[in-house]
């Protein structure tokens, strides 16, 4: 407004330049002496004998003062502060030509060091964060330190020849964002708009696609109703290279020894990691249900390298865009936005259940990153002394089953987390989060540090700019505790309480929209499906690009897998609802189930119990009814455990409640039971195998009618994936929908 007005403006006296204040004050005062010197002048030259009586020469001759003098003095003062207000002026001027002379010739430096260092820099590569927006546009020798090591940093990340550093960001997004584009460009360097926003959050407008792929199972496929941005898709029916992905061809070394690469063989891949991979990078959700412990490791070696990748490309699109800052302030030209961070340095999230599955995810980590020259790992030896094995002599598990020696492997502790930086070839373990690349924990482990809202520490601000969230495993997640995986997706992508030194200039558009969801790629592997993961990937996968679970094709289901000839009677109850399920349970239990085993003719009958609240329900009830039952859970003590056993054993006890956590984490089967009641499914269908196969029927021939071996199953329609998972696809369906209620199998049937 001063500019169109000029000095009209009302105001204009007010917010004036400083410096056209100072000449204006200038002036004025160089008047006034002209003013004052051409005055007395004046006086001087008047006749003597009309002096004119002045009161300032009076009141300095009533002082004893010389008049002239004084005003020759006052004259000489004046013009001494006159010239000074100049040379003062003349200074500032001096100094900031002298500032950009500097400036120019620290830009300079810059460039050449970094071109003198260009191969043979084996510096640190943990680059400081760039701040700009300064007031005074000027910067100081820690700011040209940290552009010289980022500036070196880049050259060093170059190892693919990538002269992409100088090409404007629409030109790449334009040239990569279809077709065989880069798919980590398409998804992350696009924004959304408000619309698609909305329409995105709104699940029932999406759309759902099933295949079936031979050897790899049942694929369904939801995807928004809409195109929200452009994404890559990779052929399926095509063998795939590193190059074909976009993947950092630094990695195929390291990828080589982990994945036992045959060099006679066809492919860099696995058939399954072939199936897997083509959704994994293009960004999609994904749920594979049929994780074993036969291809876990491949499962782990293709999430690991996924991560890495993302890691790399993100570091180096970073360091790229910082180069183009510091040569565009050399060059004093616009380069517009470079937006290529979050609100914090932590990008992949990795949950674990076990010390020893964080173990092996850190040593793939260390083949992909530091297996070549001059790699190095930071607390490489603290690690392995923290999550290594720790009971080598440990001889308990000889006697367990295989499954069991495979699950609870090496060290079995489930409360740790792990930050971990990544540079070119090096790791650094025991990051802070703020610092670190990868956050690699247990639900638990990382539950400790969230805390709740209310507690003396609460911190969830380095979850606020997670790009992939990978969980392997999840099925143990289940027999840990649940409400951790969902109390850490609740506090994913929160307002930071903190800045944590962000430069908001550079942190992507949808990130600082609280769009970040939409954005995240979210990996679940586990043994099998529940409604728990279900509504995980229903409510929490949220991404544009798409989300798909796989599952098995058709399950014969374990009852195949039980020799004993025990009837297997299954009652169905009907209910409504889930949330009534419970209770419609809990009546139909103490109604027609019970009473059939209070004679005391039916005595040793174990009720197994999945749900902990389902087991505290049924021991206060039979507490109440003073009828005699021995229990055994998770929480007990060693001493307690066996007691509770020799009670049951000798018949003291009729009935035995024990929970399917207790045998999770001890697979001790208890003696003596000739009589099994399945409150609910359990969700590990080989556990239904292993306790009615341990069924005491050796009397049952001859003793059939006295005391009699039997097996009865509880469940409703909401237990389908239970249910499907112990008696098969077919069976289950043909149960859900009969209008029996009750079905009989004995060991060897097909068909009830």
């Amino acid at each position: 407004m001063l500019r169109e007005y000029g000095s009209q403006h009302p105001l204009y006296d007010e917010f004036k330049p400083k410096k056209l204040k100072r000449e204006q004050e200038s002036v004025i005062k160089k008047k006034k002496v002209e003013h004052d010197v051409a005055k007395i002048e004046k006086l001087e030259s008047s006749d003597e004998g009309e002096e004119e009586a002045h009161p300032y020469t009076e009141l300095l001759d009533i002082f004893g003062i010389d008049a002239e003098a004084n005003t020759q003095e006052m004259i000489k003062k004046w013009k001494e502060n006159e010239d000074k207000e100049v040379q003062d002026e003349k200074t500032d001027v001096n100094k900031k030509k002298k500032k950009k002379k500097r400036r120019d010739l620290d830009h300079k430096t810059v460039v050449n060091d970094t071109t003198v260092k260009e191969n043979s820099h084996n510096g640190n590569d943990d680059c400081k964060r760039v701040i700009t927006g300064d007031d005074d546009d000027e910067m100081n020798e820690e700011d040209f330190e940290d552009y010289r090591k980022e500036e070196q940093a880049v050259e060093e990340s170059d190892d693919e020849k990538d002269n992409s550093s100088d090409i404007d960001d629409d030109q790449k997004k334009a040239s990569s964002g279809v077709g065989n584009g880069d798919p980590f460009v398409a998804h992350f360097e696009q924004d959304l708009d408000e619309t698609s926003e909305k329409r995105l959050s709104d699940f029932t407008s999406w759309q759902k696609k099933t295949n079936k792929i031979p050897l790899f199972g049942n694929v369904v496929e939801v995807c928004p109703s809409f195109e929200a941005l452009p994404t890559v898709h990779f052929d399926v029916n095509k063998e795939t290279t590193f190059s074909d992905l976009k993947i950092k061809a630094r990695l195929a070394k390291g990828w080589q020894k982990i994945n036992n690469y045959d060099a006679n063989s066809q492919g860099l891949f696995t058939p399954l990691q072939q199936n897997l991979l083509h959704h994994i990078y293009s960004y999609k959700d994904v749920f594979y249900s049929s994780r074993t412990f036969q291809n876990g490791n491949d499962v782990r070696n293709l999430y690991c390298l996924h991560a890495v990748n993302h890691i790399l490309k993100t570091r180096s699109r970073v360091l790229k865009n910082t180069a183009r800052i510091v040569r565009s302030w050399k060059e004093k030209k616009q380069i517009g936005e470079l937006r290529d961070q979050g609100l914090t340095r932590p990008k992949v999230l990795i949950l674990v259940p076990f010390r020893d599955a964080a173990l092996k995810v850190v040593e793939v980590l260390i083949q992909l990153i530091s297996s070549g020259e001059g790699g190095q790992v930071m607390n490489k030896k603290r690690f392995y002394k923290e999550f290594g094995d720790q009971d080598e002599n440990d001889n308990s598990k000889d006697l367990k089953s295989e499954d069991f020696k495979l699950m609870f492997t090496g060290n079995i502790d489930d409360c740790f987390r792990i930050g971990i930086s990544v540079s070119r070839k090096n790791m650094s373990l025991y990051a802070t989060f703020y610092s670190s690349d990868i956050i690699l924990a247990s639900p638990l482990g990382l539950r400790t540090v969230i805390g709740n809202q209310g507690e003396n520490f609460h911190d969830h601000d380095f979850l606020s700019s997670i790009e992939i969230v990978i969980m392997d495993q999840v099925d143990v997640f289940l027999m840990q505790n649940w409400e951790h995986v969902r109390h850490i997706f609740a506090h994913l992508h929160l307002q930071p309480k903190e800045s944590h030194d962000v430069d908001f200039s550079r942190v992507r558009m949808w990130c600082l929209n609280s769009w970040s969801k939409y954005y995240r790629q979210s990996l679940m592997f586990s043994s099998f499906v529940t409604p728990e993961m279900n509504s995980l990937f229903n409510k929490h996968f949220c991404n544009f690009a798409g989300k798909v679970k796989v599952s098995p094709p058709q399950l014969s289901g374990s009852i195949c897998q039980v020799a004993v000839q025990v009837p297997q009677a299954y009652h169905r109850f009907g209910c409504a609802s889930f949330e009534e399920e419970a209770d419609k349970r809990f009546n139909f239990f103490l109604t027609k189930v019970l009473p059939q085993f209070k004679d005391s003719v039916l005595g040793h009958t174990a009720i197994f119990v999945p749900s902990y609240f389902d087991f505290v329900r049924l021991r206060n009830y039979f507490k109440s009814e003073g009828i005699g039952c021995a229990q055994i859970s998770e929480y007990l003590q060693p001493g307690e455990i066996d007691r509770a056993r020799s009670l049951f054993l000798r018949g003291k006890r009729p009935f035995l409640l024990f929970t399917e956590r207790f045998y999770f984490f001890y697979r001790d089967l208890v003696k003596g039971i000739k009589n099994i009641i399945f409150y609910e499914l359990p969700h590990y269908s080989t556990f239904y195998t292993d306790i009615v196969n341990y069924l005491d029927a050796k009397k049952r021939k001859s003793d059939s009618q006295l005391n009699p071996v039997t097996c009865t199953v509880l469940y409703s329609k909401f237990n389908i994936l239970r249910l499907s998972g112990v008696v098969g696809t077919q069976r289950c369906s043909h149960m859900i929908s009969s209008d029996k209620d009750v079905h009989m199998f004995y060991t060897g049937e097909e068909d009830d």
